[in-house]
């Protein structure tokens, strides 16, 4: 029997019902129907405090919850908006905390898959892309193939998913983090 996947999705924008978020909880909910366990940790209800390396010396509650879940989760999905060309500050304030699991036996992110995603115009949603591609390789996870850029207005008024072909890219995105997942559980030396 295949153990169930835990994903982790992290939302890159600290405004309540922002589209990065809106466009996270729709991949969450597809992770859902592949038989995944979806856990969200929204930046907008969190109040992660600036970074300070000192800080994970005896971590905030909201810190130690967001490396707990890190350390848990078997793939990642990463959703920010685009600021200035690039990903947000609150995702990038909570991708630095995870400076915390170097020293863990698996150090940083090492074998988990992660999934990206940006609101943005298509020139500054690639920027986003790339920056949160290039942290992601730093911290030792593989980012699979199929990346979603895309503007706001997915949802219709009623918070509908209104773009067909945006909802079945978001499900290629999903059936490739799981697969990649798969094959890094199935690794020797990888601890299921």
């Amino acid at each position: 029997m295949t153990r169930q996947l835990t994903v982790l999705g992290l939302g890159g924008s600290t405004r309540k019902g922002s589209w990065a978020e809106a466009l996270l909880r729709k991949a969450l909910i597809n992770s859902r129907s592949l038989g995944m366990r979806p856990q969200l940790y929204p930046l907008a209800a969190k109040d992660l405090p600036v970074f300070r390396e000192s800080l994970l010396l005896d971590p905030p509650p909201v810190v130690a919850e967001l490396l707990t879940k890190a350390r848990q989760t078997d793939v990642l999905i990463l959703s920010s908006p685009v600021y200035h060309g690039t990903i947000s500050g609150a995702l990038k304030n909570a991708v630095d905390y995870l400076q915390a699991l170097s020293d863990d036996e698996r150090p940083w992110l090492t074998g988990k898959a992660a999934a990206l995603m940006a609101v943005g115009t298509p020139v500054g949603g690639a920027h986003a892309i790339s920056a949160m591609d290039h942290f992601c390789r730093a911290l030792r996870a593989t980012t699979v193939p199929t990346a979603i850029v895309t503007g706001p207005g997915f949802l219709g008024e009623d918070g509908t998913f209104t773009d067909a072909l945006l909802a079945e890219r978001i499900s290629r995105m999903i059936r490739e983090l799981a697969a990649h997942a798969r094959l890094g559980l199935d690794e020797p030396g990888v601890p299921a």
